[in-house]
């Protein structure tokens, strides 16, 4: 998962957060892996303004 931000003037953008998924990689999966490590590092949802996937249907 990227970040975007701006700091100053600048739009920096970095890794938040990448996690190897040892069983299954369903859409629920993934987004449980992600809400696991929003809730531990108390990151607020609500500050979320765009989300983008790279997710290939079957």
């Amino acid at each position: 998962m990227y970040v975007r931000y701006i700091g100053g003037d600048i739009i920096h953008e970095e890794i938040l957060y990448s996690q190897s998924l040892t069983a299954a990689t369903t859409s629920e999966d993934i987004f449980n892996s992600i809400s696991n490590f929003v809730g531990k590092h108390d990151l607020d949802w609500k500050k979320l303004i765009g989300l983008c996937t790279d997710a290939h249907l079957q």
